[in-house]
């Protein structure tokens, strides 16, 4: 699944290399694009124009979840409903990959703090972490995650 797919680029590129693939994004013009170019490129995937926020209409499991720039944008709330939402499409060995900005404590605006990123610890193990920048301005950063057991989020929330 794809958060925040925006045109389909990433959700092509996996369906092409034989993942059954979803996408998500809220402009409903781009999940048109998106629905084009899967159609032209001759491979099948869902797309829903909908919240990243309001996934109760997709139902079953995901291997894998790419976020390339969708939960940076989220307020406080917002990211809690999109952490649910993961937690619940998600099964113990399903891997998480998040790029996004991130923003210090006195910032204001999108992007995502540490607070935002031990949020995900209660149910995923951080696997890499890898800062940079975004065109040498923005401090960005690319996480891979895998969704622990539940015997290891006892641990996470014993910490």
């Amino acid at each position: 699944m794809d958060l925040g797919c925006g045109t389909g680029t990433n959700v092509i590129t996996l369906a092409q290399h034989g993942w059954q693939v979803s996408g998500v994004d809220y402009v409903k013009r781009a999940v048109r694009q998106a629905r084009l170019k899967a159609h032209r490129a001759g491979v099948s995937a869902e797309f829903f124009a909908n919240d990243v926020t309001k996934l109760d209409y997709i139902h079953g499991v995901f291997d894998l979840v790419l976020d390339i720039g969708c939960f940076h944008s989220l307020n406080t709330a917002e990211k809690q409903a999109y952490l649910d939402n993961l937690t619940r499409l998600t099964d113990p060995g399903s891997y998480y990959l998040l790029y996004g900005f991130m923003r210090s404590q006195s910032d204001s605006g999108p992007g995502m703090d540490e607070s935002d990123l031990k949020a995900f610890l209660k149910f995923f193990t951080q696997l890499t972490r890898v800062d940079g920048t975004d065109r040498g301005e923005r401090p960005s950063i690319w996480l891979t995650y895998e969704r622990r057991t539940s015997e290891n989020m006892q641990l996470a929330t014993d910490d």
